[in-house]
């Protein structure tokens, strides 16, 4: 391959791995409850953590739009239930705060931060709904 080629592909490489993928993360509220939700994603800086949306039953939430994450294979989400109490929590770490928050990074104690425990959600790259259900079956009427 000559020099230029070479350069030519290296450089269109670069520029795929450092632009955005477009794709949207949705939550859903299939509960009969208010939830208020968190969302995390891989972005140009590194993971990011956001929040909080309250989402009404029945009703869906954007928590990532079009090239905000780098990697829309994963997503990570945390959601509290407002009017009956429990959450939808999980074993991955990252930072939240009280009020609403972006936060980039997972170095969350020595920046004031809490640490949550959020959901992973492994996706096929595209768009992706997260559908939050309750544990004893009720559902949103809508």
């Amino acid at each position: 391959m000559k020099p230029t080629m070479l350069a030519a592909a290296s450089m269109s490489v670069a520029l795929q791995v450092s632009t955005p993928a477009f794709a949207w993360y949705d939550i859903c509220n299939k509960t009969p409850n208010r939830v208020q939700v968190a969302v995390g994603y891989i972005g140009n800086e590194g993971y990011v953590s956001k929040g909080w949306w309250t989402i009404r039953p029945c009703d869906c939430k954007t928590v990532v739009g079009d090239g905000q994450a780098d990697d829309t294979y994963n997503y990570w989400y945390y959601a509290e239930d407002l009017d009956d109490g429990g959450s939808w929590s999980g074993g991955s770490d990252f930072c939240t705060t009280p009020s609403r928050f972006t936060i980039v990074g997972k170095n969350c104690s020595n920046r004031g931060y809490d640490w949550t425990g959020f959901k992973h959600v492994q996706t096929s790259g595209g768009n992706y709904t997260t559908n939050l259900t309750s544990r004893d079956g009720h559902v949103c009427m809508g």
